[in-house]
């Protein structure tokens, strides 16, 4: 993987949704996938909910890496306001040479305080989605997005408007617990309601920075 970017490994690009529950290693995996961006050009993170704990999973990924921290530019945001106002904007203020946009957490562009979901959803919908899609298209950059789950009966895990990014989306993956004692994630690529693949495991080590094997896809059975 030294000569080419992880997401090609993975056979990942363009508009990528990665989702899974709180937990589940969205942000670990997004950081390696920022660190290994880093040795080929520029990074834009936007982090949306105002925590800078992923900055340390950051550094400790690109040091393992041997990335170039100084090609990541973070720009952390305090409500759905300001995360939208630095979202329309990647396409201006993304230096050339820039490779990857990561956006954690997407759904934090939404304004969940409003009683009415068709009002917190229409920006997301109308302005949010297209300027990403656009911009990963038209400047083949590639843009991955994190997005927060809701538990749903008779369901599971869900994430929040997922038809609605899914429409949009030209990769989705999930991560989630190989089980309830290991530190073994497992990424799940979905093409659909009725398939799905393992394309990858990846594993946290003592020091915060990851190793992911197994980069070939396996259809997965029995589970979720």
């Amino acid at each position: 993987m030294h000569n080419e970017l992880l997401l090609h490994n993975l056979g990942l690009h363009g508009f990528i949704h990665l989702w899974g529950a709180a937990g589940s290693g969205k942000t670990l995996l997004s950081s390696l996938i920022a660190a290994d961006a880093s040795r080929h050009g520029f990074v834009e993170w936007i982090n949306t909910d105002s925590k800078r704990a992923f900055v340390g999973l950051l550094k400790t990924n690109v040091q393992t890496l041997n990335g170039r921290m100084e090609n990541i530019k973070v720009t952390m945001t305090n409500g759905s306001r300001e995360a939208i106002d630095a979202v329309t904007r990647l396409p201006e203020i993304a230096e050339d040479g820039t490779v990857l946009c990561v956006i954690d957490s997407i759904t934090r562009t939404l304004d969940m305080g409003r009683e009415d979901p068709l009002l917190w959803g229409r920006e997301f919908i109308e302005k949010v989605f297209p300027t990403l899609a656009s911009f990963a298209s038209v400047k083949s950059i590639n843009v991955l997005v994190t997005s927060e789950c809701r538990q749903i009966p008779g369901l599971g895990t869900v994430p929040v408007l997922h038809r609605t990014i899914a429409k949009w989306a030209d990769h989705e993956i999930q991560v989630k617990r190989a089980g309830p004692k290991s530190r073994m994630n497992i990424i799940h690529s979905r093409y659909g309601e009725d398939e799905e693949f393992r394309i990858a495991t990846i594993c946290p080590l003592q020091d915060g920075s990851l190793v992911i094997a197994d980069t070939h896809p396996v259809p997965v059975s029995g589970e979720v």
